[in-house]
């Protein structure tokens, strides 16, 4: 599928992920959690997975340190007869938002110090995150580039 950029890139992540809420992963880790609810014991996940009990519990525990694989998740949740689903959620605003307060920063930079009329100011600033957003994406991320990597591009 293409998907046209950026722009493209960024409707794709809008219409896959603007209906998902955060969720916080389960004391016990979403494996676990899921096979008690279902009250399956570990041996019967096991058989189902094509793995030995104790790679069951290993990878239960590995969930819960974080060093499971996305393939050994992706098993599990097979045999637990689920889909497994992971994604980014943005804690600071979806990419939309976080580009446009990124251009609106830049904008409210570029007039500053001009002698715009308070009745024009809102246009031009319109205008400016508009052409940030539509044409000067990669100028959005000189700066942060700038100071991350002590370079100018």
């Amino acid at each position: 599928m293409k998907h046209g950029g950026q722009q493209g890139y960024l409707r794709l992540y809008l219409t896959e992920t603007k209906h998902i809420k955060s969720k916080k992963r389960p004391v016990d880790g979403w494996i676990r959690t899921y096979r008690r609810a279902l009250g399956m014991p570990r041996d019967i996940l096991a058989k189902k997975a094509g793995i030995a009990p104790t790679t069951a519990t290993h990878a239960e525990n590995r969930e819960l340190s974080k060093s499971i694989t996305l393939k050994k998740l992706e098993q599990l949740a097979n045999a637990l007869d689920c889909d497994l689903f992971y994604s980014f959620i943005p804690r600071n605003g979806w990419p939309e938002e976080v580009l446009t307060e990124k251009a609106r920063k830049l904008a409210e930079r570029d007039l500053k110090g001009k002698n715009i009329p308070k009745e024009k100011y809102d246009q031009e600033l319109h205008n400016l995150i508009s052409i940030y957003l539509d044409k000067k994406i990669s100028e959005i991320w000189k700066e942060e580039q700038q100071k991350l990597f002590g370079k100018k591009s």
